[in-house]
């Protein structure tokens, strides 16, 4: 016996997921794959669409000469627009490592974010983001990089 295609679990919760955002008027892309919800500037059950916390990665790497580095990079955006770039470089060979901070501005809309950093080395830049929610809401994806909330 074949069981109708909107009898399915998924298809269900794609169209209770619709029916929500339709019925609050929220105004957000969302794409639904076997498996996964993604969604940005929106919040649907367990999963918080907002790019508002901290999130982080790190990368690991060795240059050309068989040193081994660590660059971790989080990134902190507030409820009030301001946000805060941290680089931490590190050598882990001789046990060196080197901060940065950079200070900035943020809109989120559409799909994308524009952070204006302040200071000497003022620049725009625009990313697409989005919140993988099947994580449920703790990975960012920025630009083409993911990253883990923090907070």
């Amino acid at each position: 016996m074949r069981i109708p295609f909107w009898r399915t679990r998924t298809t269900r919760l794609a169209a209770l997921v619709l029916g929500a955002l339709a019925a609050t008027g929220a105004t957000c892309k969302v794409r639904i794959t076997t498996g996964t919800l993604a969604a940005d500037g929106a919040s649907f059950g367990a999963c918080a669409f907002d790019l508002v916390g901290t999130w982080r990665r790190i990368e690991l790497f060795t240059d050309t000469s068989g040193v081994t580095h660590s660059q971790e990079i989080t990134w902190t955006f507030a409820t009030n627009g301001e946000a805060a770039l941290s680089t931490v470089t590190r050598n882990l060979n001789a046990g060196l490592s080197e901060t940065t901070v950079r200070r900035a501005h943020y809109r989120a809309g559409g799909g994308e974010v524009v952070i204006d950093f302040e200071g000497p080395e003022a620049s725009t830049v625009v990313l697409p983001w989005r919140i993988d929610c099947s994580t449920g809401g703790s990975r960012l994806l920025l630009g083409t990089r993911p990253y883990d909330r923090v907070a």
